[in-house]
């Protein structure tokens, strides 16, 4: 019993102490507040001011408009064509255009490709240096002559050939004007690689000086197989000994492609000023010796799509060319 009162004794003298003790606290005149001391606040420094580019079209950032030289248009022909056509564009439009002539397609896709960033370019290709180009650049007009937007492309052979498709030309002897020819090589090299026929399978490949001597080669069997446009066909006589094999693929002419980094609305102002110098009989006259063109149109939105699905037939990665 004892124990238990001392217990409660201690207790209850240590809840006192605490009580005190924290009462003393409170206890005593009130202290005097402590004066704040001042702290420095740092200051933010302003960013540098970034300078805007000026916009594609003016003078100090003009576009750069590529034409691909023609191989059949001598040099001051074309010089003089694009100085002339850069005067016009400049007198009949806000904008500030420099006409340049690229040597090869793949110089206009790089110029395309190297657009943002760079100097704002739109280019006139082909339509196969449009199959690269289209990675870095948006469609926009079309050449358009007297048999349409594109010529029809096709593999011809003997007529007592026994060839009945494109596939069964693995190995065979096929004939063009030279390498860098758009319908006699190039394209028709596609057409094979679009059916299966890689053109490293051909046995030989063989050049002939022009078109006529080609033809003839083929009507006399000296060549299983040759490319050709089929118009141009026609304008060398054509052969009641040779046939086309499969269909023909009609490739565009020319295509005006232009670099996204370029505003719509001055895409806009330059493709109605090419219209409208294609519908001039005097202007059309400057864009003649570059474009060979009748008129020039606006491309749809389907208007391409048998040539997009021909060229995803060749499984060939474009992009590649572009880079």
């Amino acid at each position: 019993m004892r124990a238990f009162r001392h217990s409660q004794v201690v207790f209850a003298y240590a809840l006192l102490t605490v009580f005190a003790v924290a009462s003393c606290r409170t206890i005593g005149p009130p202290q005097p507040t402590e004066i704040p001391t001042a702290t420095y606040t740092p200051r933010s420094t302003p960013l540098p001011t970034v300078a805007t580019p000026p916009s594609p079209g003016t003078t100090e950032n003009p576009i750069q408009l590529l034409f691909v030289r023609p191989a059949a248009v001598s040099r001051g022909v074309i010089t003089n064509a694009a100085n002339d056509l850069e005067t016009i564009l400049s007198e009949t439009t806000s904008l500030s255009v420099e006409i340049e002539i690229a040597e090869t397609g793949a110089d206009a896709v790089a110029a395309l490709c190297d657009s943002p960033g760079g100097v704002p370019a739109a280019a006139w290709v082909d339509g196969v240096t449009y199959a690269a180009a289209r990675t870095c650049a948006e469609r926009s007009l079309a050449v358009v002559r007297e048999d349409g937007a594109g010529a029809d492309v096709s593999i011809i052979v003997p007529q007592s050939s026994e060839a009945e498709t494109i596939r069964d030309l693995t190995g065979a002897i096929f004939c063009r004007v030279s390498v860098d020819d758009l319908y006699t090589w190039i394209v028709p090299a596609l057409i094979l690689q679009a059916n299966s026929v890689s053109p490293t399978s051909l046995s030989e490949i063989n050049d002939y000086e022009d078109l006529g001597d080609l033809v003839s080669a083929v009507a006399a069997g000296d060549c299983d197989a040759a490319g050709i446009n089929v118009a141009e066909l026609e304008s060398v006589g054509g052969s009641s000994r040779i046939r086309e094999l499969g269909s023909p693929e009609r490739v565009p002419y020319s295509i005006l492609m232009i670099s996204p980094s370029i505003p719509l609305g001055t895409r806009t102002a330059l493709n109605d000023a090419l219209i409208g110098m294609a519908a001039d009989a005097v202007e059309a006259e400057l864009l003649d010796p570059l474009l060979d063109q009748v008129r020039i149109a606006v491309i749809g939105e389907q208007e391409l799509e048998s040539w997009d699905a021909f060229l995803r037939r060749t499984r060939l990665d474009f992009s590649e060319m572009a880079r």
